[in-house]
């Protein structure tokens, strides 16, 4: 059987309320499920409309526990009708029950919030013009790559990437929990603009009771004190105040930000508000959305690439983002002379409650005899971590957030260890593309199957202790550095 063309909507003939008349719901257990499996594969004759075909499995999955049998049945049906992306939101479990049965009591004909919008970008821009190399790490030839980078899987090079902006007039934004939907002047979503599972909010209990002001034939139920005349929005995957995604996520998304626009973000920790100032834009200008919210804007601004995936451009170092970042941030820190005296810096975490470093006394004992001045960054300004980055010839630490402040450093090598649990190679990459020497450790703690990770979750994984496997540290520092006989504290590279 040929796979039908995916779409949004279902067919104006088949509402909530047709669709719902075709399940009785008398049955029950596996009854049910057989009910709905029959009722799919008579209706997927009828329709190629996913929304269509995927409500009878929600009206069952809504009410089974997930991984039982109903889940197995239902991707096993999809996948023999050659509906995939059904058959892939089924096996995910990218559903709730409680948030279907505002689409099961509707009467509401969804095609018009389904349907997706044709609104084309005003702009695109790229991180870089060509294809960028990627240079080995320090010690690729002591080092087999295959068997050290268990989580690291750049390639040798980078090609550029587009994101694009928009500028939407009269667009509604439905913010619940960390989903968000950006709606069109005609309630279409952008889904360029939308969070990653958008179709959630349509489910939600705020959707429910702001339906009829988000219809366009209702529209004008918004006094006009609720919608702002001018807005830029800044979203991400990661809503949670997070240094590392505020500085190379969030944060250089204002550059787009014009004098007579309002702010549009999640919940700002007091340091982003800080930085704001910093900057000149002033805490009355942001406007925080909250677990549920619903914002209207007559013309809006927004940045596609950042609620959907980590695709962010600085930090694949677009040289503009970047750029906009330092001259921003780094007036805030006192004037450098050119002969500055360049230090070795060690960023501890053990004064955190996570990721800190469990054989801390080796690893510092290792590190002594090159003059390593120890850092705690939580402890410090904002003016006086960029100092310390900016003047750094060597970083030695832990993975953790503040290795985000590398984009200030000026030809620094950087040492990065990790759990080889939990990793990301995000400064690798950050470090390569800014030309700077780069190793990562991995630590000695044990390695968990993928099954064991899954079971204690990544959350918890983040959080982990780390060993440092200290005859790899002293194999990279002998390379970094001249030989201890020498009695040199310079980097070979320098």
């Amino acid at each position: 059987m040929n796979q039908p063309q995916m779409a949004f909507a279902p067919a104006p003939a088949l509402t909530a309320e047709v669709l719902y008349a075709r399940v009785n719901h008398e049955h029950v257990g596996q009854r049910l499920v057989e009910d709905c499996l029959s009722n799919t594969r008579v209706l997927a004759t009828e329709t190629s409309e996913r929304s269509a075909l995927l409500y009878f499995a929600m009206t069952v999955l809504g009410q089974h526990p997930k991984g039982t049998s109903a889940v197995t049945d239902f991707t096993a049906l999809f996948t023999e009708l050659g509906l995939t992306q059904c058959a892939d939101t089924v096996r995910s479990g990218k559903y709730q029950a409680e948030d279907l049965a505002f689409f099961w009591s509707s009467t509401c004909d969804f095609s018009r919030l389904f349907e997706a919008s044709n609104l084309a970008p005003a702009e695109t821009y790229s991180t870089c013009e060509q294809q960028r190399p990627l240079s080995d790490t320090l010690m690729s030839d002591e080092w087999d790559d295959n068997e050290f980078y268990v989580f690291d899987t750049l390639k040798d090079s980078l090609p550029p990437k587009s994101w694009h902006l928009y500028q939407v007039e009269n667009a509604t934004i439905v913010y619940d929990t960390t989903e968000f939907v950006v709606l069109d002047s005609s309630g279409r979503p952008v889904p360029d603009l939308c969070s990653q599972f958008y179709q959630h909010v349509f489910f939600t209990p705020l959707f429910g009771e702001q339906l009829d002001r988000l219809l366009l034939d209702e529209g004008d139920s918004f006094s006009q004190d609720d919608v702002l005349a001018s807005a830029l929005m800044i979203q991400d995957l990661i809503p949670a105040p997070n240094y590392c995604h505020w500085l190379l996520d969030q944060l250089p998304r204002t550059w787009q930000l014009d004098a007579s626009q309002r702010l549009i973000m999640h919940t700002l920790a007091p340091f982003m508000k800080n930085m704001l100032e910093q900057m000149g834009i002033s805490a009355d200008r942001v406007v925080e959305t909250n677990r549920s919210s619903i914002i209207r804007v007559e013309r809006l601004s927004i940045e596609s690439s950042m609620a959907r995936h980590f695709h962010h451009p600085c930090q694949e170092m677009n040289s503009r983002l970047v750029q906009y970042v330092k001259d921003s941030l780094q007036a805030e820190t006192t004037d450098v002379p050119a002969d500055r005296q360049r230090r070795n810096v060690y960023i501890s975490r053990n004064r955190t409650d996570r990721r800190r470093i469990s054989n801390e006394s080796a690893l510092l004992a290792c590190l002594e005899p090159f003059d390593f001045d120890v850092v705690y960054p939580e402890e410090l300004s904002l003016a006086e971590q960029i100092g310390i980055f900016r003047n750094a010839a060597v970083i030695v630490t832990p993975h953790g957030a503040s290795l985000a402040n590398i984009i200030f450093c000026d030809q620094t090598t950087i040492v990065e260890i990790f759990n080889q649990n939990y990793g990301t190679p995000t400064f690798r990459l950050m470090s390569q593309l800014m030309g700077f020497d780069y190793q990562h450790i991995i630590g000695k703690n044990p390695l968990l199957s993928t099954s064991e990770q899954q079971r204690i979750g990544r959350a918890q994984l983040q959080k982990e202790d780390i060993e440092v496997d200290i005859a790899k540290l002293n194999e990279c520092l002998a390379k970094i550095f001249h030989s201890a006989d020498e009695g040199s504290t310079t980097p070979a590279s320098a």
